[in-house]
């Protein structure tokens, strides 16, 4: 079984509601379980800035799949809750679910990356993830979730 937290954002229409949603489809995702599920946190848009604010959270489950299956499974939840994913990256969204540390592993393929790529540059992820991962330290940068949001607070 692996320890698995997974970013969440929404910043197009009911936003609360858009979390709500992905966490009750996360809930089902087979060989799975959902631990816990952080404060939503309201933050600016980042990359593209020109666009509503997003509301965040970061939720934890505990999974017997491999990350590129448990990748597929989110992306099915974002189609079925209207997100199209463009060749534009940072527009705004319904619903946005990333993998952000998948059992403190590091894996790359066409599919997912994990840690997230911009996990240490956004605290957007990060401080919900401290919420319900203080003790979290990133596989890549061997810094602690102290240090990567200290980082990011100019």
């Amino acid at each position: 079984m692996k320890r698995v937290f997974i970013g969440l954002g929404s910043n197009i229409g009911d936003r609360h509601r858009h979390l709500h949603t992905a966490i009750r489809h996360i809930e089902v995702i087979p060989r799975s379980t959902l631990i816990a599920v952080s404060t939503f946190y309201c933050t600016p848009a980042w990359g593209n800035v020109n666009q509503e604010d997003f509301l965040n959270a970061c939720v934890q489950i505990h999974t017997y799949l491999s990350a590129d299956v448990l990748m597929r499974y989110l992306l099915t939840i974002e189609e079925s809750m209207g997100r199209v994913r463009g060749r534009d990256k940072w527009q705004p969204r319904t619903i946005d679910l990333d993998i952000l540390d998948y059992n403190q592993e590091i894996f790359e393929s066409n599919l997912v990356i994990v840690p997230h790529p911009y996990l240490h540059q956004r605290l957007f992820a990060l401080l919900p993830l401290q919420e319900l991962y203080p003790e979290y330290v990133h596989p890549r940068l061997n810094l602690s979730i102290q240090d990567l949001i200290a980082r990011n607070q100019h």
